[in-house]
This record gives C-alpha cells, structure tokens and sequence, in this order.
C-alpha cells in the first residue's frame, strides 16, 4: 500500500450483496429456511451414523407411541424439512401484512396454527398404520410397504384432485393488523394453509414414511414438493414416474 493511503470501504467489496444480506435477516429465512438446513444437517448426521430415527409414522415405527417425544420428534424433524421452505411466500404474505413490532410473534402464530394441523394429522396416519401394519404383516406384504406407499403417490400425482389441491395451496387471505384480531387471524391463516398443505402433500409424502430408502426418499419426495409449488407448470407426470422409480429401487 501507498504512504498515506488508507483502504477504503465500499458496497462491491462486501462478500454478500444487499438483497442477500436482508434475505437473511428475514422472517422467512429466520423462521422457515434456517430451521429446515438445521433439520436436513441432523437427519443426514444421524444417517451417517447409522443411528437415523424411523421416519414419522412408518408401519415399522408403529403409532403414537409410549415415547411421545420419540414420536414428536420424528415428525418435527420431517416438517421442518420438508414443509417449512414451502411455506416461505406465505411467511412473507403474513409479514408484509404485519407491524415490525409484532412481525415475528404473527408468523410464530401462523406456524403454530400451520403445525397443529400436520400433528393432527400425523397421529391420525400413525393409527391408521398401527391397524394396516399387523394385516400386510399376516397378508406376507410387510415388504413391500415402500412399493405401495410409491403406487399409491404415483396414482395421487396424476388425479385431478392432486391438481385442485396444489392449486388452492397458493391462496392467501386478509390479515387485519392490530391487536388479537391480528393474532386470530395469523392462527386461522395457519389452520387453514396447513389444511390445504396436507390434503396436497400428505399422499406424496407416503414413500418417505412407508418406504425403507430414508433420507434418499425424503429427498426426492422434497424435490417434488418443491418444484410442484415453485413451476408454473408443475410436471405431475414426471414426478409420478420419480416415485415408481423411487420404488423399485427402494
């Protein structure tokens, strides 16, 4: 460097830019993006050392079982995963609606509402699980439960209901702004795209719960998820071919 001269700062040297910087700082990234590469660096650890817990509601896992908090965070960790970057636009639909100052307490209300309804659902599949698991068990198709988890998302990707769900599963609705009419409606937002998610995902998401291929099933059914809800034109064909695949080699 030069006598007298002094390094200078400016925008162009900065290792991130602007838009990336405030991508970080956001709701969605905090609430939404941050805790799913938090989930997916678990599950992927515990893969690695052969200690990965029994995807969800898995016939093999059984039912909401006597360890709850087993069962709890099995399905916390798929959410977040898998669910959570889907629900980044509506993160930022609730926080453009919301103060600064109460931002974040809307999207953990809305959160909380999306989440009661998968965990609803979740120990209703478990049950559902606990009474087929035993009959493919006595029918000798204990085996082949991957296989027909994959068939019966195939066939789900290619109805027209699949197509209606996924539809409705970009509609937002008012949110008033103030006091616990804010909040009301922060949690019924969250009831309702939680509903709305699980009627479109849910069927897709019978691989990574029945199938034995783990974390490689998650990750392909994730993609799916993904690309239906961020293309224009989702690929529901292709993506049913995905899952058969997924099933033959699972």
């Amino acid at each position: 460097m030069l006598p007298g001269l002094t390094p200078t700062w400016s925008p162009s040297a900065a290792p991130l830019t602007a838009e990336a910087v405030r991508g970080f700082a956001s709701p969605a990234f905090r609430w939404a993006l941050a805790p799913a590469i938090a989930a997916w660096v678990v599950m992927a650890s515990l893969e690695l050392c052969g200690a990965s817990l029994p995807v969800c509601g898995t016939a093999a896992a059984g039912p909401v079982s006597s360890n709850n908090v087993v069962w709890a965070s099995q399905w916390l960790l798929m959410l977040a995963a898998m669910m959570l970057p889907l629900l980044v636009p509506m993160i930022g639909h609730v926080a453009v609606r919301s103060f600064a100052a109460r931002r974040d307490r809307s999207v953990g209300l809305f959160l909380t509402g999306y989440s009661s309804v998968w965990f609803a659902a979740a120990a209703a599949l478990s049950t559902v699980f606990d009474v087929i698991g035993p009959l493919l068990g006595q029918l000798g198709l204990a085996g082949e439960t991957g296989m027909l988890g994959c068939a019966i998302a195939a066939l789900w990707q290619i109805s027209p209901a699949k197509r209606r769900a996924v539809n409705r599963c970009h509609g937002t609705v008012a949110l008033r702004a103030w006091g616990t009419a804010a909040d009301h409606d922060a949690v019924r937002f969250g009831l309702l795209h939680g509903m709305r998610c699980v009627r479109a995902c849910l069927p897709t998401m019978l691989p990574a719960m029945l199938g034995g291929a783990g974390l490689m099933a998650m990750a392909v059914v994730f993609a799916i998820l993904l690309a239906e809800r961020a293309r224009r034109l989702p690929q529901y064909r292709l993506s049913a071919i995905a899952l058969l695949l997924l099933g033959l080699i699972g």
